[in-house]
């Protein structure tokens, strides 16, 4: 391939990437996608350096715009790229570090000896752009329990190979002694804007992959989420379930089924309205949320009743734990435009035994629940206490 033909080619691929980013960043949810944002500013970059590699190899530029503008743009790609993927992974922006590596740029470049040199230039270009790829992977990696990490693995990969071929272009450069010129036609700038090629075109289909499997996973969480609460619904409890008792069954250990029900939540509705009864539900799941383990699996069922799955818990523990949680709904005072009231609720538990199937310690769970507001509400109830058979 012509080195001209080359080079046209990596601005064709950057105007591609920039397109492809920025209807991405349009059509997405601006909060929840705003790594787009950083995104498409690398795009941009990156077709500003095609476009001016590709006009300086025809004779249509200026020489003193060269080395120092097209590699300034070529780093802040790069360094954007990285910011986009911290703000993926949720360690937030990095555009201090995309300003810093801008700055550092044009000083570098304005040092004689360096404006001079391109093996100068390459010796400390090389190390970091694997620095900026190798610290983009470690964010996918350390993000890896993510939901949304079937997303980092082709993004994961490309990072790699391009940082394997960028120290592998240096290496042998140093090796062999291979001088080499500014858009020059040596073996290592030509396979070097290749890799660019390359590079521009992977992270284009990366980032259409990426916004593609993060709405997959959006679309499932939200069939499955309660969206008064934000607590599971229904819908997912059989799974989730069946997965929490199976883990028992491994750990030889025991899971807890809460079953929590609002008492005359039928007079909330009456006397304050549905808004109100939506807000003491909102606060029954807050207060709740606020006594359990962030990795305890909390559902509405429907209407004002709730269920609560504590893996690797005891009796005991199940039994503070419950009356933590009514003791905690019972403090709080629920302000709505049509007035403040508290609510109490009535729970029942049951515990797991191994040879029980979920839908059987759910039962026990209501059971257990409906002694408890027979009994006369705002009290909890262990299934124990009314079978002597159960675990308790």
């Amino acid at each position: 391939m012509e080195l001209f033909t080359l080079y046209v080619t990596v601005a064709i691929s950057a105007v591609v990437m920039t397109i492809t980013a920025s209807m991405l960043y349009i059509f997405s949810n601006k909060r929840n996608d705003d790594y787009l944002l950083d995104w498409a500013f690398a795009s941009v970059f990156f077709l500003i350096y095609g476009l001016i590699v590709t006009f300086f190899f025809n004779g249509n530029l200026d020489d003193e715009l060269i080395p120092l503008v097209p590699n300034t743009c070529f780093l802040i790609g790069h360094a954007a790229i990285l910011s986009g993927v911290s703000k993926l992974t949720g360690k937030g922006s990095a555009w201090l570090f995309v300003l810093a590596t801008a700055v550092g740029s044009i000083v570098f470049h304005s040092i004689p000896v360096v404006a001079d040199s391109l093996m100068i230039r390459a010796y400390c270009i090389y190390p970091f752009l694997i620095a900026i790829y190798g610290a983009a992977t470690l964010l996918l990696w350390n993000d890896r329990k993510s939901p949304y990490s079937k997303a980092y693995l082709p993004l994961a990969i490309v990072f790699i190979l391009f940082m394997l071929q960028t120290f592998l272009r240096g290496f042998i450069a140093v090796a062999e002694d291979i001088a080499m010129e500014f858009l020059g036609n040596d073996i290592i700038q030509t396979s070097g804007t290749l890799a660019v090629v390359v590079l521009f075109f992977s992270l284009t289909i990366c980032f259409a992959l990426t916004v593609s499997w993060r709405k997959e996973v959006d679309l499932r969480e939200d069939a499955i989420t309660d969206h008064l609460t934000g607590w599971l619904n229904r819908m997912s409890l059989g799974m989730i379930a069946s997965s929490a008792l199976n883990e028992c069954k491994r750990n030889n250990s025991q899971a807890a089924f809460i079953l929590i029900d609002i008492d005359k939540f039928k007079s909330i509705n009456d006397k304050y309205g549905h808004a109100a009864g939506d807000m003491a539900i909102q606060q029954v799941c807050q207060a709740a949320t606020e006594e359990l383990r962030n990795y305890d699996k909390c559902f509405r069922l429907g209407g004002e009743e709730f269920l609560i799955i504590v893996s690797n818990t005891s009796p005991a523990v199940a039994e503070q734990l419950s009356d933590r949680i009514r003791k905690a709904i019972e403090r709080k005072q629920i302000v709505t435009e049509g007035g403040s009231f508290k609510v109490t609720v009535s729970i029942g538990f049951a515990l797991s035994k191994p040879d029980m199937s979920w839908e059987m310690v759910l039962d026990n769970a209501d059971k257990a629940l409906y002694l408890a507001k027979n009994r006369g509400r705002n009290q909890i109830v262990s299934y124990g206490m009314i079978n002597s058979t159960a675990v308790c």
